[in-house]
């Protein structure tokens, strides 16, 4: 399986969240399961945060426990 992080933040574009999530979810219903993507939103905290059109979003994770080196954006395993 495949890792995607999104990254979202107060005030981000809430197309911009959804979009890509859409994306990699009927991306899955074409792949075997080995194959399929794990998308998961990440932000500075794990606190809910609200889009720029008010929508609430709860991010997965934070950027420290998501990523090995922030500088490269190798994502943990």
């Amino acid at each position: 399986m495949k890792s995607v992080a999104v990254a979202i933040f107060p005030g981000v574009q809430a197309l911009d969240v959804a979009g890509p999530i859409d994306v990699f979810s009927e991306a899955n219903r074409f792949l075997a399961p080995a194959d399929r993507y794990r998308v998961t939103l990440v932000a500075a905290t794990r606190d809910a945060l609200r889009a720029s059109n008010g929508m609430t979003l709860l991010p997965d994770a934070t950027f420290e426990a998501t990523f090995d080196d922030m500088s490269s954006g190798t994502l943990k395993r």
